[in-house]
């Protein structure tokens, strides 16, 4: 994230993410979480602007609620909490300031996408685990098309991308930066 958020200072403009079947939305809110008070000291004043879809309209209204039950948030480190929720009930809802900038969309990723460019796009468990291999290289091919030139596709943890217009990121083998 602070390869982006300085390649967006120095081309004097937001960064941009793009996570694809966003489901409930925690991948949305955890990365705007992340770059809000993991970038603030590094890179300050730079915002990110977050488009998530997904198909599905019941994972859509959960997403934009942006409340969730405590088990949903067992990988946020504990510290963290207090920071981004408020507690309502038994539930735990993302503070407003972590909402701003997150857009929430109906797309089916089989068939459109959001405009782009992007600077990272997230497809985890989702194009390269369950769409056939035809349908797995069309979408691979719309995500690069909308992807900046040295930009950075997420898959899953057990998904592979075989792909020459990608090298795998030094340390992290599943995130991959596309070649120009």
């Amino acid at each position: 994230m602070p390869a982006i958020a300085e390649r967006a200072r120095s081309e004097r403009r937001p960064a941009r993410c793009w996570s694809a079947g966003c489901a409930s939305g925690e991948e949305p809110y955890s990365i705007r979480i992340l770059w809000d008070i993991g970038l603030s000291c590094a890179v300050p004043n730079r915002e990110i602007l977050i488009v998530a879809t997904d198909i599905e309209d019941v994972l859509l209204a959960r997403a934009r609620s942006g409340c969730y039950d405590r088990t949903s948030l067992r990988e946020v480190p504990p510290e963290l909490i207090p920071h981004a929720f408020k507690r309502d009930g038994s539930r735990f809802c993302i503070h407003d300031e972590y909402r701003q900038g997150v857009m929430f969309a109906k797309q089916d990723l089989r068939s459109e996408a959001p405009a782009g460019p992007f600077d990272i796009i997230l497809c985890r468990h989702l194009a390269f685990t369950y769409f056939a291999p035809s349908l797995r290289q069309k979408v691979l091919r719309m995500m690069t098309e909308r992807l900046t030139p040295n930009g950075f596709l997420v898959v899953g943890s057990h998904e592979q991308l075989a792909d020459a217009r990608f090298v795998s990121a030094a340390r992290m083998p599943h995130v991959f930066t596309k070649v120009d």
